[in-house]
């Protein structure tokens, strides 16, 4: 064999490797966002879940406050649950809507850099929410359980336990509300801490995609 037909061979061959190596990662793309795709349906799900689960408290709580309205503008102090669960309910109806939007705007063909990035971001959301819906509840929790009993038994909680119970229990939330804001930028930049936090369907379509990066990187090395 001449010293030109080894060349075309060589060349020959390292255009097939090349083609091959092309082939590879375009199948492993195909298969790590595939697995992406299926990871953010079951996210979806749960957001439906989300969604449709904060309608009926903000009926609820819209139709208690319809038909108490003299009362709570006579005692704010009472009507304060009320709309704390309203509030708290539309916060997650539109954060909700939001993110079914985001995940929607996804373009798989882009580049993982980008849709890495998107879940990223609506990963650190997710925790935020998460964290602050903890804290609100921590807060607030005998706030609703004074709308709870006083909407399904008629029975008035503070007037029973009276306000030091009332304003121990707020200030005891408020402490560790603030314990946790002051703590937040090294919670909110743990990864297990999103994890944990935001979604664990969420957490797997990140994974996938952190597997697909690693895989093209080693594969271009």
């Amino acid at each position: 064999m001449e010293l030109t037909e080894l060349k075309s061979a060589w060349q020959e061959l390292d255009r097939k490797v090349e083609v091959a190596a092309q082939l590879n990662v375009r199948l492993a793309r195909e298969l790590h966002l595939d697995r992406t795709r299926n990871s953010l349906t079951r996210f979806k799900r749960t957001l439906g879940i989300e969604l449709a689960t904060a309608i009926p408290p903000i009926l609820i709580a819209g139709s208690y406050a319809s038909a108490h309205w003299a009362q709570i503008t006579a005692q704010p102090l009472g009507g304060l649950p009320v709309l704390m669960l309203f509030g708290l309910s539309l916060t997650t109806i539109i954060l909700s809507i939001r993110q079914l939007v985001t995940l929607s705007e996804i373009d798989y063909s882009g580049s993982v850099t980008s849709i890495q990035r998107a879940l990223a971001n609506l990963q650190l959301s997710r925790t935020k929410w998460t964290l602050g819906t903890f804290c609100i509840v921590l807060t607030g929790w005998m706030a609703f359980l004074v709308l709870v009993a006083q909407m399904l038994i008629g029975y008035e909680v503070y007037r029973k336990f009276g306000g030091p119970w009332l304003i121990g229990n707020f200030a005891f939330g408020l402490a560790v509300s603030a314990i946790v804001f002051l703590c937040q930028k090294p919670i909110l930049e743990s990864p297990r801490f999103q994890k944990f936090m935001a979604d664990p369907r969420l957490a797997e379509a990140c994974d996938h995609l952190h597997n697909l990066e690693a895989f093209v990187r080693e594969d271009s090395a």
